[in-house]
C-alpha cells in the first residue's frame, strides 16, 4: 500500500515538475512571439516610412518630368506656329535651351532610377522581415511540440490513474479474501 502511495506520490511530484517545465515554455514562447512581434512591427513602420517618402520622392521627380516635358512642347509649339524668318532667328537660341532642358530631363530620369535602385536596396528589411516570421514560426512550431508533449504527459497520467485504479481493487479484492480467510480460520 505503501508502494502505491509512493508511486502516486512519485507520479504527482513529476507531474508538477511536468507543468512547470510547461509553464517556463510557454512563458518563454510568449515572450519570444511578442519581441518578434514588436520586432516585426518595428520594421514593418520603417519599411512603410521608407517606402512613403520613395513614393513623395518619385511623386516630385515625376511632376519636375511633367514640367520640363511641358516647357519640351511649349516650345516645340512657339518653333511651329513662328515664321521661317523668326525661326531661324532664335534657332540657335532654342535649340540651346531644348538641350537645357533635356539634359535637366535626362539627370531627373536618372535621379528617378537611382530612387529606383536604392529602393531595391533596402529590400534587405524584407529579408529580415523573412527571418522573423522564420522566428516565429519555429516558436509557433515549439509551442505545438509542448503542446504534445503536454498531451502525452496527460496520457501517461491518465494510464498511472488506471493502473492505479486496477492496483487499488486488486488490493481491495486480496484485501477482502484475506478477510474472508482470516473469518474463516477464525471460525
Amino acid at each position: 500500500m505503501s508502494g502505491v502511495k509512493n508511486a502516486m506520490n512519485e507520479l504527482k511530484a513529476k507531474q508538477e515538475a511536468l507543468q512547470t517545465q510547461l509553464d517556463e515554455r510557454d512563458d518563454e514562447i510568449k515572450k519570444a512571439q511578442s519581441e518578434n512581434y514588436e520586432v516585426l512591427e518595428q520594421n514593418k513602420l520603417s519599411l512603410e516610412r521608407q517606402v512613403l517618402l520613395l513614393q513623395q520622392k518619385i511623386k516630385s521627380t515625376q511632376k519636375l518630368l511633367e514640367q520640363k516635358e511641358g516647357k519640351i512642347k511649349e516650345l516645340q509649339a512657339l518653333n511651329t506656329s513662328e515664321s521661317s524668318e523668326s525661326l531661324s532667328l532664335k534657332s540657335q537660341d532654342v535649340d540651346a535651351r531644348r538641350d537645357e532642358l533635356l539634359n535637366q530631363l535626362k539627370d531627373a530620369r536618372d535621379e528617378a532610377n537611382r530612387m529606383d535602385m536604392q529602393y531595391e536596396e533596402d529590400s534587405n528589411l524584407s529579408d529580415e522581415v523573412s527571418e522573423l516570421q522564420r522566428q516565429l514560426q519555429e516558436a509557433t512550431r515549439k509551442a505545438e511540440i509542448s503542446e504534445m508533449e503536454i498531451v502525452g504527459v496527460e496520457q501517461l497520467i491518465k494510464t498511472a490513474d488506471a493502473a492505479l485504479t486496477k492496483q487499488k481493487e486488486e488490493n481491495a479484492k486480496i484485501k477482502k479474501e484475506l478477510d474472508d480467510m482470516h473469518i474463516e480460520l477464525g471460525a
